[in-house]
């Protein structure tokens, strides 16, 4: 309804007058802004009110159209437009990857009349998503040059696909890695159940200097708890609270999440959850869940009925709850 009432009301604005000089500028800035809002139809008619367009405005409207679902309309736009540039073909194609048309980004892909890193990028990153690594491995040997994103990319390929060995290969030979890297590299190895290398790997990026970010810190807590070492959970939850992330609600709740799966730490999580300052709808059902599987019933209960959102509902906990309580 939001989305309909901003789409509505820039479409009954007085149309644009055309002062000359930057009016291409100013039309391309208000269709891009249509274009994220998702109103297509209002970005469209200024499209085709523009006395003239530029190859932004051109791409612009093709690129909401693909993020917008609408590859079909983007793929017309495309074919009738006669000054495409080399992102005009990587929007179209990045489109068609994220719809998993695979086989008809590989053929757009190949008739390109050139490629940047970009291109090798999104093609390589279609293949990885349709689970067709050896495809990517080959695009990732042949491309021209690679950056850093091409290395997580066939990376993340290789962790996804379970094939570590593979993986730790090409991440041993990355010129220069950043914080994807080493995440991909934690999150694959405590997929795999391999706790201790991705703890490891955890410690030793932190060694290199690397300060670790949200995503980073969720996946070491994820690898603390299948290490089930209260040691170096606390020693974790230590370098969270001296990179100010143990407020953030996110890290706070893989910490909660982490101190209520071990069963000789329930104390501490109660402790810790208390005093989280901000709780979202998975701290909550993380400790409702962990009373509940604690056996205290009541008490968890007595959660249900503080949660503000009460967000767990939609994940059956409540009805665990209730079925336990019921039917003891």
């Amino acid at each position: 309804m939001a989305r309909f009432h901003r789409c509505f009301t820039t479409s009954t604005q007085p149309s644009f007058q055309f002062p000359g000089r930057g009016e291409t500028f100013v039309f391309n800035s208000r269709i891009r802004e249509l274009a994220k809002l998702g109103c297509m139809d209002e970005a469209r008619q200024l499209f085709d009110q523009m006395p003239q367009r530029d190859v932004i405005t051109w791409n612009f409207m093709i690129t909401g159209y693909s993020e917008n679902g609408m590859i079909g309309e983007a793929r017309s736009l495309f074919d009738v437009f006669a000054g495409k540039n080399i992102r005009t073909w990587t929007i179209l194609l990045s489109g068609y990857v994220r719809e998993r048309q695979i086989n008809a980004a590989r053929l757009l892909f190949d008739s390109m009349p050139g490629r940047n890193v970009i291109s090798w990028n999104a093609m390589i990153s279609g293949y990885v998503h349709s689970v067709n690594i050896q495809e990517a491995r080959h695009l990732f040997e042949i491309m021209p040059e690679r950056d850093m994103a091409s290395w997580n990319c066939i990376i993340t390929g290789y962790c996804r696909s379970n094939q570590m060995n593979e993986a730790r290969e090409l991440f041993d030979l990355m010129p220069e890695r950043d914080l994807i890297s080493w995440t991909v590299m934690i999150s694959g190895y405590a997929t795999m159940g391999d706790h201790c290398e991705a703890w490891r790997m955890f410690h030793r990026m932190y060694s290199a200097g690397l300060r670790p970010d949200q995503s980073n810190f969720t996946v070491a807590f994820s690898t603390v708890l299948g290490l089930r070492n209260l040691v170096l959970l606390e020693n974790l939850r230590t370098v969270a609270l001296k990179t100010n992330f143990e407020a953030d609600v996110v890290v706070g709740t893989s910490i909660l999440n982490a101190y209520a799966r071990d069963t000789g730490s329930f104390d501490l999580a109660a402790k810790f959850f208390e005093g989280m300052q901000v709780k979202n709808d998975y701290s909550w059902s993380t400790m409702i869940s962990a009373l509940f599987h604690h056996g205290k019933v009541d008490e968890a209960i007595s959660f249900y009925d503080r949660d503000p959102q009460v967000g767990f509902l939609q994940n059956g906990i409540a009805d665990r709850i209730c079925s336990k309580w019921q039917n003891p």
